[in-house]
């Protein structure tokens, strides 16, 4: 009877006392959920703070590649232009030097040439003589006549031209007007006389001719 009371008193003891699981009680278990709820949650918050984090930095970052994409672009438009013109800068200088020895080897004689039109003035002279010789004379003046074209040929393969000048309108490049006379026959500033004749040697005028010209 004793025993029985005992056990009663015991059961409302626990009752009335805290609930005991594997050594906790109960306000432990409900403590360490709310921690652990707590946890869930900071790792959630921090989660979702990385992946926003993630987020704006990314675009960050391909903003910044996209940049410096369009800086080498710009550095290599910039390179290729350059080199374009240095080429052509090289070109034209080659160019420019091929043209400056071709004409150093085509005037090289120019000095030559100018020394010999006196030689050339003198068969001129000759030849209006020859014209005035008689029938007498004409193998000498077929002669010389033969010598005189020999001579102006071997001189034109080289460059050494007469200027056309008598009928021409009058080019002070190429002329020098000694008179003028007045004409019915021809227009003004047409070359109507030759005093002494001009040469060019290539596109160069050694000596320009002496004419006369229409008013």
């Amino acid at each position: 009877m004793s025993t029985d009371s005992n056990q009663k008193t015991d059961d409302k003891k626990m009752k009335s006392d805290d609930v005991v699981i594997d050594n906790k009680t109960a306000e432990d278990i409900v403590s360490e959920k709310m921690q652990e709820d707590d946890s869930v949650a900071e790792n959630n918050t921090s989660e979702d703070d990385l992946s926003t984090g993630d987020s704006s930095e990314k675009p960050s970052e391909i903003e910044s590649l996209q940049k410096q994409l369009e800086d080498q672009k710009v550095l290599f438009k910039e390179a290729q232009e350059k080199t374009l013109r240095t080429l052509a800068e090289f070109e034209n200088f080659k160019r420019r030097k091929e043209q400056e020895k071709e004409d150093a080897i085509k005037f090289s004689l120019k000095t030559f040439f100018e020394s010999f039109i006196p030689v050339l003035d003198s068969f001129d002279q000759a030849e209006n003589i020859f014209k005035e010789l008689g029938e007498e004379s004409k193998a000498l003046k077929d002669g010389f006549q033969l010598i005189q074209q020999q001579l102006h040929t071997l001189l034109e393969k080289n460059g050494v031209v007469k200027i056309e000048s008598k009928n021409q309108v009058f080019d002070p490049n190429l002329h020098q007007a000694v008179m003028q006379e007045e004409s019915d026959t021809v227009a003004s500033q047409t070359i109507i006389k030759v005093m002494q004749e001009g040469y060019r040697y290539h596109d160069r005028v050694l000596r320009p001719a002496m004419v006369v010209v229409a008013i």
